[in-house]
């Protein structure tokens, strides 16, 4: 009897260990970094007609995901506003968060110059934006542009917090027909 017990503890022992070190090597292995919330600032210099939707991973505020925002744009010059974003959980070093800005141009016979730029205050983040040429593009009547904006962790240590500011700034010029 005595042998049969000290079987059945060492299997339980052994049990035991494979699960702690199962969790253990899961801890170690994943990362949790949250993005602080930020804005998302539009500026029509001119007097643009224009509509911007944001879009995609906006992040979560009081535990719901933020949602898309449209905004239209009449021809009134020096119109400006922002979209708030929540806040971003990478629960990887290599997660990304990934939003799209839309921009149509709504004028009957005018182009848009459409410029959108990011700025990243640390190292912890990079930005990449796609559509257009490096951020810029004109925009035809009735067309629209699409930007892709990829945020990407750069922190190597999965045990660090990382806070970095981030701000975007989406410019609308209107561009006048040469003649």
């Amino acid at each position: 009897m005595k042998r049969k017990v000290r079987i059945f503890s060492t299997l339980v022992s052994l049990c035991l260990v494979a699960v702690l070190m199962c969790v253990g090597i899961y801890a170690a292995t994943t990362a949790s970094v949250t993005g602080q919330g930020g804005y998302f600032i539009y500026n029509g210099i001119d007097a643009v007609a224009a509509t911007v939707k944001v879009s995609g991973d906006l992040g979560m505020y009081d535990g719901a995901a933020v949602p898309a925002k449209t905004v239209k744009l009449d021809e009134t010059a020096g119109q400006t506003g922002s979209v708030e974003f929540g806040t971003w959980e990478f629960a990887n070093l290599t997660d990304s968060v990934v939003f799209y800005v839309e921009v149509t141009n709504d004028f009957q016979a005018l182009d848009i110059k459409s410029t959108l730029a990011a700025t990243v205050a640390g190292d912890d983040f990079t930005v990449t934006i796609t559509g257009g040429t490096d951020g810029v593009g004109t925009i035809t009547p009735g067309q629209f542009l699409v930007y892709t904006v990829i945020i990407n962790c750069t922190a190597t240590d999965k045990y660090q917090t990382v806070q970095d500011t981030l701000s975007f700034s989406l410019t609308l010029e209107r561009v006048e027909a040469a003649g």
